[in-house]
């Protein structure tokens, strides 16, 4: 048996049998492409508003993500929040 130490910046998840999944959420494959434009240039307003458009139809909880995302890296942009409040209606 392997035994890992912890840190305190590693979050502790259980991976036995029968425990709760961790919540890992890994993009797409059609969304690789702006993951990796957004690693080279994260605030780029046009960027994060193409993404977004892109996951119009997806669920309500990849949308939310998503812009939780773009707000927490462009917390002053007024373009994201207003996307935001349109997608929400």
């Amino acid at each position: 048996m392997t035994h890992v130490t912890v840190t305190p910046e590693m979050p502790r998840v259980n991976l036995c049998r029968g425990a709760e999944t961790p919540n890992i959420v890994l993009p797409a494959e059609e969304d690789l492409i702006f993951e990796e434009k957004l690693l080279h240039s994260p605030y780029d307003v046009k960027l994060w508003l193409a993404y977004l458009y892109s996951k119009k139809t997806a669920p309500v909880s990849t949308r939310l993500l998503l812009f939780e995302r773009a707000v927490h890296v462009l917390p002053g942009s007024y373009k994201v929040k207003s996307l935001c409040h349109i997608f929400r209606k």
